[in-house]
């Protein structure tokens, strides 16, 4: 969804927030409709598959169930389970409970296609077993998961098992482990493993630390929507750490973060909003604009694997 446009108060918050809500109702409302049905024509399907992803990736949690349903059935896109999961933990951490039930019914079916050697159903699987939505909170399943698929190159399951050896699940917490899954993930274009990656240079843990390649790989994670990577050029654009302080850099950070659910994204954007003028926070609003209409890249963000 575009940013709206400044008008010289702060009512766009209210309106930009009014818009979400009755957004999601009517996705909410459009979703239930034509999955329940099961009606739709092809190119009804595929329409609302398009609707739908451009919410979602927008942050949306009705939007992200509905579009995690639709891969799970093959409306409108190919059938996909590990993109349904993908999208249904999405959902769930945005507050849609529904999710975790889906979760749950189709685990069988997930299971039965990471033991046939299925890499995106193994790396798939290993998130379930490591957020416990749909199936017991199981580490040493989510390992085992996750070393299968990562093995054969999967980026989602290297990043998991970087996420792994970084916190300890499991495991004896291990920076130099983690930061060498990270890095194998981040290189494939895996924008978490880059927002990982970055904060591992930025407080120098598992790496000698080092600001400029931690800005690197924010940045690529931000590129693709990132909220965490996002929020932290936001940050290092208000403190100035490694980079020029710009509030009205921080302020566009921040606020695309925020837009997406980033709380503490939200409260940076209100902290820089007190230090800018009406004409500086159109431009960072406008910035906002063009960087949202950019975007190709899903942003929504597994639960598992935040900090």
């Amino acid at each position: 969804m575009k940013a709206f446009a400044y008008t010289g108060n702060h009512s766009y918050i209210l309106r930009f927030r009014l818009s979400r809500f009755l957004g999601g109702l009517l996705v909410g409302l459009a979703g239930a409709a034509w999955l329940a049905a099961g009606e739709a024509t092809e190119a009804e399907e595929g329409r609302a598959y398009t609707f739908l992803l451009e919410n979602a990736v927008g942050g949306n949690g009705e939007a992200q169930y509905a579009l995690g349903k639709m891969y799970r059935r093959g409306q409108g896109v190919d059938a996909n389970l590990a993109e349904s999961v993908h999208w249904l933990i999405a959902a769930h951490q945005r507050g849609v409970s529904a999710a975790e039930a889906e979760l749950e019914d189709l685990h069988d079916e997930l299971l039965e296609q990471a033991e046939a050697g299925d890499t995106e159903a193994q790396a798939a699987l290993g998130r379930l077993h490591g957020t416990g939505l749909g199936v017991e909170s199981d580490n040493d399943e989510a390992m085992k998961w996750f070393s299968l698929a990562a093995e054969e190159g999967n980026a989602w399951a290297q990043n998991g098992i970087g996420f792994i050896y970084e916190h300890g699940r499991g495991v004896e917490v291990d920076d130099a482990e983690a930061v060498k899954w990270y890095r194998r993930a981040a290189e494939q274009g895996n924008p978490w493993a880059q927002r990982n990656l970055g904060a591992r240079y930025l407080e120098g843990r598992g790496v000698d630390q080092d600001e400029i390649e931690a800005i690197i790989w924010f940045r690529l994670a931000a590129d693709q929507g990132n909220t965490w990577g996002q929020h932290h050029l936001g940050e290092l654009h208000e403190s100035g750490n490694g980079i020029a302080e710009d509030p009205v850099m921080a302020f566009k950070w921040y606020h695309l973060a925020a837009v997406q659910g980033h709380e503490g994204a939200a409260k940076g954007r209100d902290r820089i909003r007190t230090q800018l003028t009406s004409e500086e926070i159109a431009k960072a609003l406008q910035l906002s604009q063009n960087f949202q209409e950019t975007i190709v890249s899903r942003a929504a963000e597994p639960e598992f694997f935040q900090d």
